[in-house]
């Protein structure tokens, strides 16, 4: 991920970032909000730790309307 970082005026400096890798940020972020979705999530990877068959994680993303 390239950003840059930029102190304007003496101000705070800020980031300045590809739109498309903070869409995905900002998408993360709105699924770790999300306590329906890390509860299918954590559910999943146990099921995965015990063997069984898992959802992927698209599949959840898609089934919660992301």
């Amino acid at each position: 991920m390239k950003m840059k970082t930029f102190t304007i005026r003496s101000k705070e400096p800020v980031i300045v970032m590809p739109i498309k890798e903070y869409e995905s940020i900002m998408e993360t972020i709105e699924i770790l909000k999300d306590k329906e979705i890390m509860k299918q999530i954590r559910e999943s990877e146990l099921q995965r730790k015990k063997g069984r068959k898992s959802v992927s994680f698209e599949k959840i993303k898609k089934k919660a309307g992301f």
